[in-house]
């Protein structure tokens, strides 16, 4: 099962703030018995503005494994991509002509046109269900007279799903991907924000009008081969990367932190790598900070 973990800022610690990050993983199979993986990182917005962005980020993840789980339980996931390729960028589907029957999902074409289209239609309604749900049993702090709004709520969210043949990620906003290859010592960044790095804290959020339609420029799928395998993903919040002085720093520490992250990892371990995160913030961006880690290895389909 895929490591995440979630650690409160030091900045945030010394106002006495709540951690506005949070993470989930979850192992699930699929419905023709394939093992599916699936990890989300999410981050609240720091602002006045969205004052209960930790729980927005919270119920992101949540929701994110519960839509995953009810997909993926009733499809088919081990089909091989036809042709065969090492990577499939999300498509435009009014121009590609996909299209989905049901959940009868058998190739990587129509599981792109999931992650682009149809998880981030339904992840979203889930979403604002749930924060409208959280809303209404918790009326302190609202303005009287003042609607529902999911502004307070917004939060970041980065998807990523694993299996033998085939992995993929989806999802909004400032969350980095790393991929590390069979020896550990190749690590490159493959998804970030459209314009990350530059001034400024503006990110893509949930809570957005038509945040749904935001998803599909994140949204890649790639075939897992016996070349290409074993693969770890660190899936991490924009706290770990702004924490580094460069990209190069960054995959430095990428590299650092899924060592922590092993298979059959101990509570020493994972005590470890809490306080791994601990003096990320503590020694740079001060924010909060999240990592998801997952490790695949290819099987025949």
């Amino acid at each position: 099962m895929p490591l995440c973990r979630s650690r409160v800022g030091a900045a945030h610690r010394r106002r006495g703030l709540p951690c506005q990050d949070a993470s989930l993983s979850a192992s699930l199979l699929s419905g023709d018995g394939v093992p599916v993986q699936v990890m989300a990182v999410a981050d609240g917005h720091g602002h006045r503005l969205h004052w209960r962005s930790e729980v927005g980020s919270r119920l992101a993840c949540q929701v994110a494994i519960d839509t995953v789980r009810a997909w993926v339980g009733s499809s088919a996931v081990a089909a091989r991509p036809q042709p065969p390729g090492d990577q499939l960028q999300a498509a435009d589907p009014a121009a590609s002509g996909l299209a989905l029957d049901g959940l009868d999902i058998g190739g990587l074409e129509d599981w792109q046109h999931w992650l682009a289209e149809e998880l981030p239609t339904s992840l979203c309604a889930a979403w604002l269900a749930a924060i409208r749900k959280h809303w209404d049993r918790n009326p302190e702090g609202q303005e009287v007279g003042v609607g529902f709004s999911a502004l307070p709520y917004g939060s970041t969210l980065g998807v990523v799903l694993m299996t033998p043949q085939w992995w993929g990620v989806t999802g909004l906003g400032d969350w980095d991907l790393v991929r590390l290859n069979a020896n550990g010592e190749d690590a490159a960044l493959i998804s970030e924000e459209a314009g990350a790095g530059g001034p400024g804290e503006a990110t893509l959020s949930l809570c957005l009008e038509g945040a749904e339609r935001l998803f599909r420029h994140r949204a890649v799928l790639w075939e897992l081969t016996e070349a290409s395998a074993p693969v770890t993903l660190l899936l991490g919040s924009d706290g770990v990367r702004k924490s580094c002085g460069s990209d190069q720093d960054f995959l430095l520490l990428a590299r650092y932190l899924a060592g922590l992250a092993g298979p059959g990892q101990t509570d020493a371990d994972l005590a470890e790598l809490d306080t791994a995160l601990d003096r990320v913030s503590r020694e740079g961006s001060g924010d909060d900070v999240s990592v998801a880690i997952g490790r695949l290895m290819a099987t025949d389909s």
